[in-house]
């Protein structure tokens, strides 16, 4: 199953525990499926990153 979360803000990389619970909860969703998070907010840039091999689309 494909998945998108559509987030506030999301963590920049893998120190930075933005949101915990969305972090661990795109963690366990990716072990069984594809998932996207576009991150409205935060990081404050703009592009692509991943964090624990889940693509983040950081909208700035």
């Amino acid at each position: 199953m494909r998945i998108a979360l559509i987030v506030p803000g999301f963590s920049a990389d893998e120190r930075d525990w933005c949101i915990p619970a969305l972090l661990n909860l795109a963690r366990a969703l990716a072990r069984g499926h594809t998932v996207q998070v576009f991150a409205l907010r935060y990081p404050h840039r703009q592009g692509p990153y991943q964090v624990h091999n889940v693509p983040v689309y950081a909208l700035g």
